[in-house]
């Protein structure tokens, strides 16, 4: 497993997410290590009525939780 650290990276697991990549137990372990601190991008990523792109999730996400880098 490698270390999600900057924007590129995040934006990789979003789009991975998105193309329904990973095992339950590694989307678990994504949202647990990498997204705790924004739990609000679950639902950008999955529920949204709109189609957006890992750029806007992100962007959405960090407009929400000034946390995530």
């Amino acid at each position: 497993m490698f270390k999600v650290n900057n924007h590129a990276e995040l934006i990789f697991l979003i789009k991975k997410l998105q193309e329904g990549e990973g095992t339950d137990e590694e989307v678990a372990h994504w949202f647990k290590t990498y997204f705790s601190d924004c739990p609000g991008i679950f639902d950008l990523i999955f529920h949204s009525k709109e189609e957006l792109s890992p750029e806007e999730i992100l962007n959405l996400a960090r407009e929400k939780n000034k946390i995530i880098d």
